[in-house]
C-alpha cells in the first residue's frame, strides 16, 4: 500500500496481513521536516519472521516525491502511537536494532535508510528496510504512525542547552545490562539486541567509521552492528580469565584478565586494554564475518606482566590502563592508574608484535594534583586523541578537562584554572564551566567534544562553550526532550564509556546498559 505525505497512519491486520497506509495532515504531520506529498511509504503485507520469538515484519520502502533531493546520508523514520487490540492484550512492540520498546514512557523508535549514493533523488526509492515488531498470540489488530524526517545536511549530533535536557535529544536503551554477576553465563548473552544483554562490567565503547560498536565487556571484546540490530563476542571468555602471549591468537582462543577501554582505528583494526594484565592488545579481523570471533585475532603489543612505570622501550613495563584512544594504526594515548599520561609509537614494522612499540609517559606523575608545570593529575579516567601529537584527558578527580601534546605540556581546556579543583554543575563558557568527576570523554567530526560526569552528558563545542544535552536523573528512562536521561550508576560512578559514531549519534555505556542519544530532526513548525 502507500501513501503521500511525510507521517502516515498504519494500520495492520495480523489475521490476514493487511496493511492500510493512510497520510495525516494537519497537526499530525506538523514534525514532519517537509510536509504534503513528500514522501510516500511502501509496504509489503505483515509476515512472520520468528514464530517462536513472536516477531512479525513488513517491509518498508521510502519515495522521494518532491521535485529537489531529499536528505544526505540517510532519511529518518520515526514510529510513534503505537497501540494494539484487544488493548487490555500484550502490546505490541517494534523490535529491530534499537532494541525492543513498548507503548509508553514517550519513546519513538526509529529506523534509519542510509543513503549511501547520496541525496534519495527525486522520485527515487530506497531499498527496503525491516521493520519488525514483537506482536504477542491474541492481538488482533495494531496500528502506529510513521514520520519521515529527511535530514537536509549532514547527520549533526545532539545539540545542548544550559543546565537542562536538549528538546531534540532522544535517548534510546539499545542492550540491557544484565541482573546476573559478570561470570554468569547469561551475563552477556549475545543474539539480536531484544534478547541479548550486557555484561554488569561494559566500561569501554568506541564506535567504528562503519558504525560498528566495539564493547571492552569484563574479559572480552564485543561487536554490535546497528544494521543487523546484533551483538556477539568476538574475543575472549567472561568465565575464563587469562593473558595472550605472542601475536595472531585465535579470537575464540583469547584471554584476558579484565579489559577497562577499547580504541578502534577503523572496522578491521582495534585496539583493547587489560588494566588487571597491565597489557594492551591488538585486535584484526582476518576473516570474512565481522561478528565472528573466527574472524578475528588477538595480539599482545604493550606491557610484559610486572607493573612499572613506561620506559619508552619495547620491554616496558606498564601500569594498569584506563582510557585508551588510537590517532592512526601507529599512535596509541592512554592514562594509567598513578596519573600518568602515555603515548605508544610503532615506527615501523609488523604491528602485531610487540618489539616493534614503545611506550612512555609524557605528562603526569610525581602524585596527585592538578598543576600544569609540573603535570599532575588526580585519577584521569578517560582520553581522546585529536592528532598524533595532541590528547584530551577528563581528569576524574580534578573536575576538568586537561589538554596535553607530546612534548608534555598540560593547559586546563574547561573547568577551574590550575591549581584550583572545585566541581559543580555550571554550563557555560570554559573557563567558568563546572564539572563533577568526569568520565567517559570523545569528540566528533566537527570538533565538538563530550563527557559524562555526575550532572549528565555535557558538550563543549570548539569554542569553548559548554552545555548539557541529557541530564542525569533516577530514574533513568528512554525518550525524547525531557522524557530523556541518563544514570543508574550509583554515588560513585559516572558513565564510563563514551563515542560518536560517524553519523551524529552517541552511544555510551551506564548502568542500564547499552544506550544511544540521537537528535531528533524536526522542523521549525514542530
Amino acid at each position: 500500500m502507500k501513501a503521500g505525505g511525510a507521517t502516515a497512519s498504519f494500520q495492520v491486520d495480523v489475521g490476514t496481513g493487511r496493511v492500510t497506509v493512510t497520510p495525516m495532515n494537519g497537526e499530525a504531520s506538523k514534525r514532519a521536516v517537509m510536509n504534503g506529498r513528500v514522501i510516500t511509504f511502501s509496504s509489503s503485507n505483515l509476515t512472520v519472521q520468528d514464530a517462536a520469538l513472536e516477531t512479525n515484519v513488513l517491509n518498508v520502502r521510502l519515495t522521494n516525491h518532491l521535485n529537489k533531493p531529499i536528505g544526505d546520508k540517510y532519511v529518518r523514520v520515526v514510529l510513534s502511537n503505537l497501540r494494539s487490540e484487544p488493548a487490555a492484550g500484550p502490546p505490541v512492540k517494534v523490535y529491530g536494532a534499537f532494541a525492543s520498546y513498548g507503548t509508553s514512557g514517550g519513546t519513538k523508535p526509529h529506523f534509519d535508510y542510509p543513503l549511501a549514493a547520496g541525496p534519495l533523488a527525486s522520485n527515487a526509492t530506497t531499498a527496503a528496510v525491516p521493520w519488525v515488531f514483537i506482536v504477542p498470540a491474541g492481538t488482533l489488530r495494531f496500528s502506529f504512525v510513521a514520520t519521515a524526517e529527511a535530514a537536509t545536511t549532514s547527520p549533526t549530533p545532539p545539540l545542548g542547552v544550559a543546565n537542562g535536557t536538549h528538546p531534540q535529544a532522544h535517548a534510546q536503551t539499545v542492550i540491557l545490562t544484565s541482573t546476573n554477576p559478570p561470570t554468569h553465563s547469561a551475563s552477556q548473552l549475545n543474539g539480536p539486541a531484544g534478547a541479548a544483554t550486557l555484561n554488569q562490567r561494559t566500561v569501554g565503547i568506541d564506535v567504528a567509521s562503519d558504525g560498528a560498536v566495539f564493547l571492552s565487556s569484563y574479559r572480552t571484546v564485543r561487536r554490535y552492528d546497528p544494521r543487523t540490530g546484533r551483538i556477539s563476542t568476538i574475543a575472549g571468555d567472561s568465565a575464563i580469565p587469562g593473558e595472550v602471549a605472542g601475536s595472531d591468537v585465535a579470537g575464540p582462543d583469547a584471554r584476558f584478565k579484565q579489559i577497562s577501554s577499547v580504541a578502534v582505528v577503523r572496522p578491521d583494526l582495534v585496539y583493547v586494554s587489560d588494566w588487571a594484565a597491565a597489557k594492551v592488545y591488538l585486535l584484526r579481523q582476518i576473516g570474512a564475518d565481522p561478528a565472528a570471533a573466527s574472524s578475528w585475532t588477538v595480539s599482545h603489543i604493550l606491557g610484559h606482566g610486572a607493573y612499572g612505570d613506561p620506559d619508552g622501550t619495547s620491554t616496558s613495563p606498564l601500569r594498569s590502563t584506563y582510557g585508551l584512544a588510537a590517532a592512526g594504526e601507529r599512535t596509541l594515548w592512554f592514562c594509567d592508574e598513578i596519573g600518568h599520561v602515555c603515548r605508544a609509537f610503532s615506527a615501523g614494522g609488523n604491528i602485531t608484535h610487540s618489539a616493534n612499540w614503545v611506550v612512555s609517559i609524557v605528562a603526569g606523575g610525581g602524585g596527585d594534583g592538578s598543576t600544569d608545570a609540573p603535570s599532575k593529575f588526580r585519577s584521569p579516567w578517560d582520553i581522546v586523541a585529536t592528532s598524533s601529537t595532541d590528547a584530551i584527558v577528563a581528569d576524574r578527580g580534578n573536575h576538568k578537562i586537561r589538554r596535553v601534546n607530546a612534548a608534555g605540556v598540560v593547559s586546563t581546556l574547561a573547568g577551574p584554572p590550575a591549581p584550583t579543583t572545585a566541581a559543580g554543575y555550571v554550563d557555560g563558557a570554559a573557563a567558568v564551566a563546572r564539572f563533577e568527576m568526569p568520565g567517559g570523554i570523545a569528540r566528533d567530526e566537527a570538533g565538538n567534544l563530550y563527557t559524562a560526569d555526575r550532572n549528565g552528558l555535557r558538550r563543549i563545542s570548539p569554542a569553548g562553550e559548554v552545555t548539557t544535552i541529557t541530564q542525569l536523573r533516577d530514574p533513568v528512562s528512554d525518550g525524547v526532550g525531557m522524557d530523556a536521561s541518563v544514570g543508574g550508576f550509583g554515588a560513585a560512578r559516572t558513565i564510563l564509556g563514551l563515542s560518536v559514531a560517524p553519523d551524529g549519534d552517541i552511544w555510551l555505556v551506564d548502568d542500564v546498559g547499552l544506550r544511544r542519544i540521537s537528535r531528533m530532526l524536526i522542523s521549525t513548525t514542530g
